[in-house]
């Protein structure tokens, strides 16, 4: 369960993976009768790095139309309808100054922790 974990949104999972990190370092540094010396670095990367990071390898499709999407036109007429209906929505809420109260779109963010520490390891 996520939200047990601590990861139930992005700042918390950076606080309680930071979190870990630390408390494992102390606890490693305890466990060897010395004092903790802990460094840790915390950096964004971009999506791009973060799928090099993984292991994820992009590529390029050599024929673009092979991909293209096929909508009928009972489908467009349907999704069209939904689009009006939320545009709607979205200018009612935005009249009465309710402002939604909706989830927000977030950019997606990714990090990449180190943590290096003078324990005795694994």
């Amino acid at each position: 369960n996520k939200g047990i974990a601590g990861f139930e949104n992005a700042g918390k999972s950076l606080y309680t993976t930071l979190r870990e990190f630390i408390e494992n370092s102390l606890d490693s540094a305890e466990a060897i009768g010395t004092l903790p010396e802990i460094d840790i670095t915390v950096e964004e990367v971009s999506v791009s790095q973060y799928e090099r990071l993984i292991g994820l390898k992009a590529h390029v499709r050599l024929d673009d139309e092979l991909y293209a999407d096929f909508e009928s036109e009972k489908a467009k007429a349907k999704r069209l309808a939904q689009e009006a209906r939320k545009a709607k929505a979205a200018e009612k809420s935005g009249k009465r100054g309710g402002g939604g109260g909706g989830k927000r779109e977030q950019a997606k963010c990714f990090y990449k922790i180190t943590v290096q520490d003078n324990g005795k390891g694994m």
